[in-house]
């Protein structure tokens, strides 16, 4: 239900075709809601976190 709202955002990326990680951002509210970000322990410290958020 979350994700139908038009002001609820997901983002995904990969790496060489295989996905490394997903961040979230909720601007139903005044107060934005960033998160929760996940990465894959194999593409850790190559700047995939720093490019999704």
């Amino acid at each position: 239900m979350v994700f139908s709202s038009a002001h609820f955002f997901s983002v995904v990326a990969e790496v060489e075709g295989r996905l490394a990680g997903s961040n979230v951002l909720d601007e139903r509210a005044v107060i934005r809601g960033v998160g929760p970000i996940t990465i894959d322990p194999v593409v850790q410290n190559l700047g995939v976190g720093r490019k999704l958020m």
